[in-house]
C-alpha cells in the first residue's frame, strides 16, 4: 500500500471506530480499496463484502457457514493490522470482525476488568499455561485474547468442552499475563458451577463430579493432549495427562474420583472388546452433558494385574 493509500486507511479506520456498527460505512471503504488496484486491497475489500453478506443468514447454517470459509481464503491476504482497547472490541465484535480476521486485530488489556460469570469460563491453570485471557460472551462465542490466536488445536478443543463458538483474537503476551493476574487474583480454586460440559452423564449431583470436570477440562485444553492415566496406589493417586509421544504433566487425584469415573465408564456399553498391547480395551461413546457422543477407548491391564490404573485415550 502506498503512503497515501496508507493515510486514506488510517482515517478510515479513525473515523469507523467512532462508529463501528456502520455496516454502509464499511462496504464504501471496501469500494475504495478495490479502486487502489492492490491485490491485499483487492482481498481484503472481498472479505468485508462477504463478511456483511454472511451475516444475513442463519448463524449456524449452511449458506452462512459457505460464505465464511469462502471470506476466510481471502484473509490469509490482508496485511492489516487493528489495535483496540478490549472494552471497544466487546463492545462491537461483530462489527470489527467484519472489518477484519479475527487474527489481524488486538487488543489492549490495561484496565480491562473480566465479567466473574467470564472469567469462571476458562479455569486460571489453562488461562495461564496457554496465554489466553476470556473477554465476553457474545452471541453463543467465547471471545478470547490469546498469544497465539493460529493455536486451531486449542481452539477447536476449547470449542467441544464449553459447547459454543470460540473466537480468539490477539493479545501480547505480557499485556495478557498481566491481565490473568488481576483477573484471578487468588490461588485458583475450581468452581463446581463452570458451565463447560464434561462425560458426566449420571454424576452431576456426586461430590468427585467437579473434581472429574476439572481433569477433562485440564487435558482437553492442553495442546496434544490426547488422554489421561488414572492410577491408585496405596498412599495416593495420581492423573497424568499424556500426548502421542510421552507424559506432559502429573496431578494429585482422589481415591472417589479414580473409583467414580472408572465405575461410570465400566456402565456404558461398549461399541468394541479387544485386546492390545497386553491391555483389554473397550472402545466407548461417552455421552456428554449436551448429549452428544465423545469417542474414546478405556485400556485396563489384564483382570488382577491392574486394578489401580486405567487409562482414557480419546479418539477425536
Amino acid at each position: 500500500m502506498s503512503a497515501e493509500h496508507k493515510l486514506d486507511a488510517d482515517a478510515f479506520m479513525r473515523k469507523y471506530l467512532k462508529q463501528p456498527s456502520d455496516a454502509t460505512a464499511r462496504l464504501v471503504f471496501a469500494d475504495w480499496l478495490e479502486e487502489t488496484g492492490e491485490p491485499h486491497n483487492a482481498a481484503w475489500a472481498h472479505f468485508i463484502r462477504l463478511k456483511i453478506e454472511a451475516d444475513r443468514h442463519p448463524l449456524h447454517g449452511p449458506t452462512r457457514h459457505e460464505i465464511d470459509r469462502h471470506a476466510g481464503q481471502y484473509a490469509v491476504y490482508i496485511r492489516a493490522r487493528l489495535t483496540v482497547p478490549a472494552k471497544l472490541f466487546v463492545g462491537y465484535p461483530k462489527s470489527l470482525l467484519q472489518l477484519l480476521p479475527a487474527e489481524n486485530v488486538t487488543v489492549r488489556l490495561a484496565n480491562f476488568e473480566v465479567p466473574c460469570g467470564v472469567r469462571d469460563l476458562i479455569p486460571e491453570s489453562v488461562a495461564r499455561e496457554n496465554l489466553i485471557l476470556p473477554l465476553d460472551t457474545q452471541e453463543h462465542a467465547l471471545l478470547i485474547a490469546a498469544a497465539d490466536p493460529h493455536n486451531l488445536d486449542l481452539l477447536q478443543k476449547l470449542q467441544f468442552i464449553l459447547a459454543r463458538d470460540v473466537v480468539f483474537v490477539c493479545g501480547e503476551p505480557e499485556d495478557i499475563r498481566e491481565a490473568v493476574d488481576r483477573t484471578y487474583p487468588h490461588t485458583e480454586v475450581e468452581s463446581a458451577d463452570v458451565s463447560y460440559e464434561a462425560p458426566l452423564i449420571g454424576l452431576e449431583d456426586h461430590p468427585e463430579s467437579s473434581e472429574l470436570s476439572g481433569i477433562f477440562f485440564a487435558a482437553f485444553s492442553q495442546e496434544g493432549c490426547i488422554g489421561f492415566e488414572m492410577t491408585m496406589a496405596p498412599s495416593e493417586g495420581r492423573v497424568t495427562y499424556f500426548d502421542a509421544n510421552s507424559s506432559i504433566r502429573s496431578e494429585p487425584l482422589t481415591r472417589e474420583a479414580f473409583a467414580r469415573l472408572l465405575h461410570h465408564l465400566l456402565s456404558l456399553p461398549p461399541e468394541a472388546e479387544y485386546t492390545e498391547n497386553g491391555r483389554r480395551c473397550l472402545d466407548l461413546q461417552i455421552p456428554l452433558l449436551s448429549g452428544r457422543p465423545f469417542p474414546a477407548t478405556l485400556e485396563r491391564q489384564p483382570r488382577g494385574k491392574g486394578s489401580g490404573w486405567f487409562r482414557l485415550r480419546f479418539r477425536w
